[in-house]
């Protein structure tokens, strides 16, 4: 049979404030069994996406705006390693708009 492919989902930090400009980082790590994780920001209210851009996409994968405020990386079949992606997003709060440059780094095992 197939067995069931495992997803890692990461809400990222309550600290993202695209209103101030700010730049942030994030961290995850792909089990083996694991392929693809989901970057979620729906958990966070009162913003809304004006734009969405990939600064530098990853080398050993892909990364994907899904909808709304969902984001997928993948990363390339039997890739072990590092990756990394830059991604803006641009945003409309209740306290203001503005951008945020978000670093996501990959570590495959």
């Amino acid at each position: 049979g197939v067995g069931a492919q495992a997803e890692c989902l990461i809400k990222t930090p309550i600290e993202f404030a695209p209103e101030k400009s700010d730049t942030s980082s994030i961290q995850i790590v792909l089990e083996q069994q694991n392929r693809f994780c989901y970057i979620d920001y729906d958990h966070i209210a009162g913003f809304t996406f004006k734009s969405t851009e990939t600064v530098t996409k990853p080398a050993n994968g892909t990364f994907v705006h899904l909808s709304g405020k969902r984001f997928k990386y993948e990363r390339g079949k039997g890739f072990v390693g590092t990756d990394q992606v830059v991604y803006k997003l641009c945003a409309k709060t209740d306290t203001g708009e503005g951008c945020a440059t978000i670093t996501l780094n990959v570590k495959g095992d």
